[in-house]
Formats: structure tokens, sequence, C-alpha cells
């Protein structure tokens, strides 16, 4: 069995070899795919190989025209190809070519000294007046105001900066300065600076004073523009809209309370609102409506009569002319006395008649007299109670001192707004500082690739450890030191990372001058173990002046403006949520003054009593958040004062305010009593015809009966002077039959 395996391998044939894998030609060194003259590629590449063999295969792959771009150099053909074994060969002398080059070339040396040179050079020439234009440019940044510096002096390799002479423009006065110093010396670390870090171990400023005046102005344009930006954003921020409403509150609170003092702003106004109150008005309709009831049910009787009266009286008119005496008949005269007896008979029903509608009338009269006699009551009785509701109102002033409370929190919340935007900037500061702290600690380490472990070797003796990492942080100073002729404060630890430095910054500082006093002092701690606000600042000052003018506020609002000696006290606390202050303010002696109310009485009763105000004296309590808004509380016996000030003056002056309202509401009354009066005298006109017509009628009886006895005298005469005529006893028949009928006539 073992020999037929034996035989079987013999009888395999050989397999032949495989050809070697060839690579193109762009796999080679970059160095050999490179065109060159022959005297470069003499110099670069094969003087730079010292064994013969190597030389000879290098220059092999090098002919001219293989670069049909640059026909006359020398270039590898790209056509070539290579084996796995020749490219490592050509790679390996690539690699040894390369370790052939110069150690030293003197051009680029010198081009490097050159460059270090003129960069020296330049930073020694200019450093100086970089320096000063890049403070400049920060300051009036900052300040928003032209800034001047005298001189600056930067010592790069002493680590220190002086800066001689700055003055800094206010921008809300254009010929004063913010402040003012003499010198400010600042020593930082170089090596700190190398790194990109700014440690500061101290900053000096020496004669620093403020206020003080220029010779030009300190505008800047852009500034103001960039001004007018911030302006309209922060007036667009939720906490300028809480200032906002609150003032505005405050201002119309002043106006009403203002108008409802004495009962009204005005006469006119106090007048108005005791009117609901009038019975007057009220009894002077009633009594109009009915009066003129009456009128419409009588105002066509007078004529009606009248016409009745004036037909009766035609109708008989021939009767109240005869002549009786002229009359010679008797049987005519005895006809007449028949016409007047009818006559006599028809007055009888007219004068029934006409009695009869004076009844009516007389009864509607008392009606209307009873109307006429409730509004003389009403008239009456309110022109008392005006006397007296008007005499009350000017003695008592109830609301003064809410008064006086809103005019100040409008001030109040005036400066609040204007300094918001300061505290703005001041807080994004420290936000920033508080994210540099942070940013660390939220820094997630990256993840480490796992390391496969190596065999131990030796190790190494015993020794120091070194640590490199980062111990401050890359802004840092810490100590800041100014002082002037009445100035001195002091700054420590201004670090962008308090979280590493492990310190707050810490402020204070006091500016004494006669019998002015400043002093304060703060701590800003954005570290997240510590439990302390983010910002806490105390104030005390006294001795300054303190000028607020009202009607820049608000025109004709009643805020006062404000000018006095101030003593102010200030405690406050900072958190990115919001803020909270509390403290006193005295303003000993003030003198307060507005520029009115809108109306002439109550801005005279405002003024007198504001100017009584000597002194004010107040705590206060101010707050902010997003959550509550804002929050502002004031104490003190500032408003009592007012009240009493505001009660005496009124007390005083409340004569003319109360004339003026009983003489308009003297006229209300008046006027609408005088149109019920005349409708009551209209009815009376109308029952005063109705009574002349019975006074006609009964002139015309009169005359009637006058004439009736005239005529039966004359009868009566004639027969007696018949009977007188008759001669003795006889008596003719005629006479008889005379006497006969005037006996008939009298029966």
């Amino acid at each position: 069995m073992a020999k037929d395996i034996v035989k079987t391998k013999e009888k395999k044939a050989k397999k032949p070899k495989k050809e070697a894998k060839k690579f193109p030609a762009k796999k080679m060194p970059g160095m050999f795919k490179k065109s060159y003259s022959e005297k470069k590629l003499e110099s670069k590449i094969l003087n730079r190989l010292y064994v013969p063999a190597d030389k000879k295969d290098v220059k092999s792959l090098f002919e001219k025209g293989a670069n049909a771009k640059k026909p006359e150099l020398m270039a590898m053909s790209r056509e070539k190809t290579f084996t796995k074994a020749e490219l490592k060969h050509y790679t390996k002398l690539a690699k040894e070519i390369k370790k052939q080059k110069s150690i030293f070339s003197f051009v680029p040396f010198v081009a490097v000294v050159a460059v270090f040179v003129g960069i020296g050079l330049i930073v020694s020439i200019f450093k100086n007046p970089v320096t000063k234009k890049a403070l400049v440019w920060g300051c009036q940044k900052a300040a928003g105001a032209k800034t001047e510096i005298r001189s600056v002096n930067l010592e790069i390799f002493g680590t220190s900066l002086t800066v001689n002479g700055i003055a800094i423009g206010n921008k809300n006065e254009e010929f004063k300065n913010l402040f003012e110093a003499e010198k400010i010396e600042v020593a930082f670390s170089l090596s700190q600076a190398l790194r990109g870090r700014f440690d500061c171990k101290n900053i000096e400023v020496s004669g620093m004073q403020f206020n003080t005046d220029r010779k030009t102005s300190c505008k800047l344009i852009t500034a103001v523009v960039a001004d007018k930006i911030e302006e309209s954003e922060n007036a667009n921020s939720e906490f300028m809209t809480f200032v906002k409403e609150k003032k505005e509150n405050a201002i119309s609170g002043i106006k009403a309370q203002a108008q409802a003092m004495l009962g009204g702003a005005t006469p006119e106004e106090m007048a108005a609102n005791l009117e609901s109150k009038l019975k007057t008005p009220v009894a002077a309709k009633e009594a109009k409506e009915q009066a003129e009831v009456m009128v419409a049910k009588w105002k066509d009787k007078p004529e009606e009569v009248k016409k009745q009266i004036e037909d009766f009286s035609n109708s008989v008119k021939a009767l109240q002319n005869i002549n009786p005496s002229s009359i010679k008949d008797v049987t005519e005269l005895k006809a007449t006395l028949e016409k007047l007896n009818s006559a006599i008979s028809k007055s009888r029903e007219v004068k029934k008649s006409v009695s009869s509608l004076s009844d009516e009338v007389k009864a509607d009269s008392k009606t209307v007299a009873g109307l006429g006699t409730s509004v003389k009551n009403a008239v009456a009785e309110d022109k008392k109670f005006v006397e007296d509701t008007v005499g009350t109102a000017v003695n008592t002033v109830k609301n003064a001192k809410s008064i006086m409370n809103n005019a100040l929190e409008a001030v109040a919340m005036d400066k609040l707004g204007k300094y918001y935007p300061y505290a703005k900037k001041g807080l994004a500061y420290v936000e920033s500082m508080k994210s540099s702290s942070s940013d660390a600690k939220k820094e997630k380490p990256k993840a480490k690739k796992e390391k496969k472990a190596k065999k131990e070797g030796r190790k190494r003796l015993r020794g120091t450890t070194f640590w490199y990492g980062t111990t401050k942080p890359s802004f840092l100073i810490e100590r800041i030191f100014a002082s002037g002729p009445d100035f001195e404060a002091k700054v420590t630890d201004v670090s962008n990372d308090m979280e590493l430095l492990g310190k707050p910054m810490k402020g204070e500082g006091k500016f004494s001058r006669g019998n002015t006093l400043h002093n304060a002092n703060f701590v800003v701690d954005t570290r997240t173990s510590s439990k302390a606000n983010l910002i806490t600042a105390n104030y005390t000052g006294k001795g300054f002046g303190a000028k607020i003018d009202g009607a820049s506020i608000a025109s004709a609002s009643g805020i006062p403006s404000i000018d006095g000696t101030a003593a102010i006290t200030v405690k406050c606390t900072f958190d990115f949520e919001g803020f909270a202050a509390n403290g006193e303010i005295d303003l000993n002696p003030v003198k307060l003054v507005s520029d009115g109310i809108g109306n002439e009485t109550a801005s005279k009763y405002y003024n007198m009593a504001l100017a009584s105000v000597s002194r004010l004296k107040a705590g206060y309590r101010a707050g902010y958040s997003a959550k509550n808004g804002i929050d502002l509380a004031l104490s003190g016996n500032f408003g009592d004062q007012f009240a009493k000030a505001l009660s005496s003056v009124v007390s005083e002056i409340g004569s003319e305010a109360k004339a003026k309202a009983v003489a308009k509401l003297n006229e209300k009354i008046n006027g609408s009593s005088n149109e019920a009066f005349a409708s009551v005298k209209k009815f009376a006109g109308i029952e005063g015809g109705i009574n002349a017509q019975n006074v006609n009628l009964a002139s015309v009886q009169n005359i009637l009966d006058s004439k009736k006895a005239q005529v039966e005298k004359e009868i009566k005469n004639r027969a007696a002077n018949a009977v007188t005529n008759a001669v003795g006893d006889k008596v003719s028949g005629s006479a008889k039959d005379v006497l006969k009928s005037l006996n008939k006539l009298k029966k």
C-alpha cells in the first residue's frame, strides 16, 4: 500500500510558479513621479544614493520625453509597472534620499531670523500706539462716549501696562467726564499670556476723579445710534413692559384721585357730581309736564268764552245803548222792557255756563299751584343741600395720602426703567462668567479606547510626578485698587471661572468730600456649590443732591419734580430670576413742585400742598420676577404729611371753589325750576283769561240791569204824570186803560 502511494506522488507533474503581480507607476513614491532637469536629478536624487546598484536602478527610471507636457525634462514613464518587492525597494530608497537632505539651510534660517527681527521691531515701534487705540476703542464702546488717553506704555517682557491721563466722557452730559485718572498700572503674567490666558496680579488706579469738566464734546454719533437700538430692545423687554404698566397705573391713579378730591377737580365737576342728587330737576320736570297737560286742556277755552260773551254782548248791544227818555211811546217802552228781560235771562244762562267753566278751572288751578309749590320747596331744599354738601367736601380730603403714594411710585418706576439697562448688562456679564464656570463641568470626558495590556518591562525609579492641567481661569485679575483725592475702591478675584478659582468676586468703595459720603460693597458668586445669591450689594450715601424732573416722566400728570439733599440706604440681591431690594430714602430739605394735574383748581391745591412738604422720608421695598412681575411698596409718614398739608390748603382756599360750585348748582336749580314756573304761569294766564271774560259778562249784565231799571222808571214816571194831569175825580177811560196796562206791567 505504501509503495502505491509513493508511485502516485511521483506520477504528479510539478506546477509552474505564478508570475508576480504588477502595480502601476502611480504607486511609486512621490519624488520618483516628479519631473526634473538633468542637473536637479543629479543633485536632488542620484547624488544622495551611495550604493552604485541603487543609483543605477533609480537612474533607469527616468528618461527624456516621458512627460508629454514637459518633454525636455527627465521623468518616469507612467506606463511602467512594478512588483510589490520593487515598490518596497524604491520606497526604502526614497526614505534614504529624504534623510540625506541638509540639516541646516542658511537661506531659510536668515528669512526666519528676519521675520522675527521684523516682528520685534514692529512690536517695539507700534505696541504702544496700537494698545492705546485698542484701549480707546474699548472704553468708548463700553461708555458710549469719547475717551482720551495721554500715553500708553506696554512692557511685554516687563509684564506691565501703564496708562497715563485717561478721561472717559459721560454720554448723558456732553461736557462732563464720567471719570478721569492720572495713572493706571497693570501687572500681568507673561507666561499665562503666552498660553492665551490673562492672569493679572494687580491693577492700580491713582488720581481718580469723577464728574470733571471737559473742554470738548464727548458725544459719539455711532454710540447714539447704538443707544437708540438698545433702548428699543430694552423697551420691548418683559421687565420694561411691567415698569411701563405700573407707571401708567400710578399716573392715572393720581389723576383719578385728584378729580375725586373735593367732589371734583373743578367747580364744574363738583357741580356735575352733585347734580344727580338735586330734587329740583325732577320736581320741575313733573310740574312742567302736568302743567303742560292742563295748558293743553284749557288753552282754547279763554277764546271760546270770550267769543261767547262777545257774541252775547253784540246781540244786546242795542239794548245797552238805548235811552229810555227818548222813547215817546209807552208801548214801545213796554216792548223794550220785554227785550231787556229776555236779554237779562240769557245773560244769566251765559253766566251760569261761564261760572261752571270757572269752577273747573279753579280746581285745576289748585293742582297746578300745588306743582309750583313743590318746585319751590325742592329749590329751597336743594340750595340748602348744596351749601352743606360742598362745604363738607371742601373741608374733607380723604385720598391725599394715596395721591402722594402714587406720585412717588411713578417716580420710582421711572428710575427703575432708567437703570434697568445697566443692571441688565451687569447680569449678562455675570451670566457669561457663570456659563464659563459651568462649562467645564458640563463637558463629558471623551470615551477612551481600550488599550491592549503591554508586557511589563523595566520600571522607572521612584521620583517626582508632574501633572499638567488647568489650575487657573483663563481670565483672572487678582486685585484692582483705585484711589483719588476723595475716592478709594478695591475689587478682588475677578475671573471668568469662579468654580475653578474657588473664590467669589468682592468689591468695596468709598467716596467722601465735605458733607457728601458714598459707601458701597458687593459680592458676585457664580459658583454652583455656593448657597449665596448671585449678586449681593449694599450702599449708603448722604449729603448729595437729588434732582428729578417730574415733567420729563409725564407732563400735566401730578408727578412732582424733586430737588433736595438725600440720604439713601440700599440692600439688594440679584439672581437670574429677578432681584429684591429694600432700604430708606431721606430727603432733607426737599422742594416739591409739579406742572399740574390738567385743571386749574386741583393743580392749585396740589402744588400748594407739595410746597408745604419740607422733608420726605420713606422706606421702600422693590423686587421683580418674571412670575410675579414688579413689586414696589413705600412706607413712612410722607403720605400723612402731604394729607395734612393738603387739608390745610383746602381749608384756606376752599371757599373759592365752594362759591363757584354753589353758583354753578344754583344756576342749574334756577334754570330747571324756571321752566316749570313758566308752564305754571302759562296756565295762570289761561285762568286769568277766563276770569277776565267773567268780568266782561258781569259788565254787560250790569248794563242790562241798569237799562231795565231806567225803562221801568221811565214808564212809572209817565204813569205818574198821566195821573197828575187827570182833573178831579174824573179819570178818562184812556187814563184808566193806561193805569191798567201799567199795573199789568208791574205784575
